[in-house]
């Protein structure tokens, strides 16, 4: 907004009523439980799943009713397997998020990159630890894959434009329990 001096300043409010509707759930399997197999070992499969449907109902002069809330994906699902023997544990994990959009607009696109689709994206990540006491050595892998993408825009520093994600990235700690 203008200011008195002529300048101009960021200025924020509340643009409208939403509704945000939609489920939630998650689930857990013990697969060697669940084909009877007598082990100590286990393997988990898990699912997480959520759909929302995030939308303007009422905005001043109506321009953004029936508009997608910003930064609401519509689907993010995250699933994986875990297994654990002994003292060794390890699990890959697998996240969808579909598209949203980063502005109450709906803008598909702009020139500067500031506003427009955040596209769906997929990740998948890989963890592993092992214990000897009195320590345990974790080895993590995010985005295994090294996919390319991002989860926001800026419109100021560092941008204007999109914020990439982390690209492939590996982790090694080790734990000492005293």
């Amino acid at each position: 907004r203008p200011t008195s001096n002529g300048s101009t300043i960021l200025f924020s409010t509340n643009i409208a009523d939403s509704r945000n509707t939609g489920i939630e759930s998650f689930a857990e399997l013990n697969v060697l439980k669940a084909l009877n197999v007598s082990s100590q070992n286990s393997l988990l499969w898990f699912v997480s799943y959520a759909f929302t449907d995030a939308r303007y109902l009422r905005s001043e002069k109506d321009i953004l009713k029936g508009k997608k809330v910003e930064t609401a994906p519509t689907h993010i699902l995250r699933t994986g397997l875990s297994y654990k023997v002994n003292r060794f544990s390890t699990t890959v994990n697998y996240s969808y998020t579909s598209y949203q959009f980063s502005d109450a607009n709906n803008t598909s696109f702009s020139i500067n990159g500031s506003t427009g689709v955040i596209p769906a994206y997929c990740v998948m990540d890989w963890s592993a630890r092992y214990s000897f006491r009195p320590f345990r050595l974790g080895i993590t892998i995010n985005n295994i894959t090294n996919n390319k993408y991002f989860t926001r825009r800026a419109t100021a520093y560092p941008g204007p434009g999109v914020i990439p994600a982390e690209p492939l990235f590996f982790q090694m700690s080790l734990e000492v329990k005293l």
